[in-house]
């Protein structure tokens, strides 16, 4: 008898409700639980015997078509045939079928692998990271974090994503006092109500996506195209302003270019180009160019460094136009637990024909994040000291004796809950607080706010 009709008639015994018989020589026979074709199903797949094993597969789904098990090992059998299309799609079948955590990781892990065999980057990523959420143990978690990030490198598309939500006693920058008072001068006013503190609420949204289209072994180039998107509401309604007027977005497409020509750092440049829109409007086009470096000092020590140029082509009033000089740098150590502490500090100049626009700022940052979870998230710490200075500035007709200079002192602390993970997805919550003290009233600032959002944890 041939395997082919010896397949079919092991179906026939194992898929009927009541015994059967199969003859060998007429005398023989022989009865098996539908368990006992799962388990003959299973060793087929390991004997490489994909056929039988699919054949085997099909009979008990014609039993019981919601049959996961069965899905699963039809999946696997024509993953193994290169049946890939339909392979993929039958492992999803199994994943909406699945009623434990290990049946779940099990088709997940599977669909990840049935569509990285066709080249399908974006969809394995998307099902490891399901895979990565029912795993049944942290060994097996951590193993669908490793191949999701293997396979986010070999995938030439990319995709960044976040979203915050902000409850604020500040979303405007505003005054926190009804007195406009210019030290140096004896005139003393009254400051209108949007130009004080509002309460509300800041919504943000920040996409990116990016394709690699060059690749070497020491470097890569991608094309970027990144879109932000600030959303404001006030608790109560302001005279003389209104919530949309403080909304902005910016969308931005460029290149980027990583080149690493050893293993203990890389430099990166970034061209790039596109529009600013304010309350509505647009506000102004940009083009820019960036450059920075990363460089591993030692296994602990590590330090990065950078600049750059934008040009805002104004398009409100031509004539203002402003040119942005950036720099940064920084060192972070790695302690042996995980924990990291950082110190930064940047500059920014803006160089411009327009009214109250050419500034210096510079700004110093100390970061710590602790490496080891505290109940169910992970903390961060930054706190920071920034000055800005405008060499000439007026309010209204009065210039400002000796210019404005703002001061101010910022901190902020961070809890990353990975306790409540969904797929590789996490909730942060941030407790910010910052207060400035200027030469100018209108710029004395005090504001805490909440951040509530979202970011992937690998």
């Amino acid at each position: 008898m041939s395997a082919r009709h010896l397949a079919k008639a092991l179906l026939a015994l194992w898929l009927s409700l009541s015994s059967t018989a199969v003859a060998q020589d007429q005398q023989d026979q022989l009865h098996l639980s539908l368990d006992q074709a799962h388990e003959v199903a299973l060793n087929a797949l390991r004997t490489g015997q994909p056929r039988l094993a699919f054949a085997l597969s099909d009979g008990l789904l014609e039993a019981d078509p919601q049959n996961g098990h069965a899905l699963y090992i039809k999946a696997k059998a024509l993953g193994q045939l290169q049946e890939f299309k339909e392979a993929r799609k039958t492992a999803a079948a199994a994943y909406r079928v699945a009623r434990t955590d290990l049946q779940h990781f099990e088709s997940a892990t599977l669909a990840a692998q049935l569509n990285f065999a066709e080249e399908r980057m974006t969809h394995s990523q998307i099902w490891l990271r399901r895979a990565a959420h029912y795993a049944p143990n942290d060994a097996l978690r951590s193993a669908s974090v490793t191949a999701f990030q293997q396979v986010r490198h070999r995938n030439p598309l990319n995709f960044q994503l976040s979203f915050s939500v902000s409850p604020s006693d500040n979303v405007n920058n505003g005054s926190n006092s009804p007195l406009s008072i210019i030290d140096g001068t004896p005139v003393v006013g009254t400051l209108s109500p949007s130009a004080q503190a509002i309460s509300g609420w800041v919504t943000s949204l920040n996409m990116q996506g990016a394709y690699r289209f060059r690749e070497t072994q020491t470097s890569e180039t991608r094309v970027v195209a990144r879109a932000f998107i600030r959303h404001v509401e006030f608790d109560n309604a302001v005279p003389g302003i209104s919530s949309s007027d403080l909304a902005s977005q910016r969308l931005q497409l460029g290149l980027s270019h990583i080149w690493a020509p050893e293993d203990t750092g890389f430099w990166r440049v970034d061209v790039n180009g596109g529009r600013t829109w304010y309350a509505g409007d647009p506000f102004f086009d940009f083009v820019g160019l960036t450059g920075q470096r990363v460089q591993k000092l030692t296994d602990t020590l590590r330090l990065s460094f950078g600049g750059g140029v934008e040009h805002q082509f104004d398009l409100t009033r031509p004539i203002f136009d402003s040119t942005v000089w950036s720099g940064v740098g920084g060192l972070t150590y790695a302690f042996a637990g995980g924990s990291e502490i950082g110190i930064s500090a940047r500059y920014r100049e803006i160089v411009s024909n327009g009214v109250n626009r050419n500034s210096r700022q510079w700004t110093g940052v100390v970061s710590y994040t602790h490496g080891q979870r505290i109940g169910p998230a992970r903390l961060s710490v930054h706190v920071g000291h920034s000055t800005l200075d405008f060499d000439r500035y007026f309010v209204g007709p009065i210039s400002v004796p000796e210019g404005r200079v703002d001061s101010s002192w910022f901190g902020e602390i961070s809890a990353t809950i990975d306790a409540a993970s969904y797929m590789g997805f996490v909730p942060v919550v941030s407790l910010r607080s910052e207060q400035s003290r200027s030469n100018i009233s209108r710029f004395d600032v005090e504001q805490t706010g909440v951040t509530l959002g979202i970011r992937s944890e690998f």
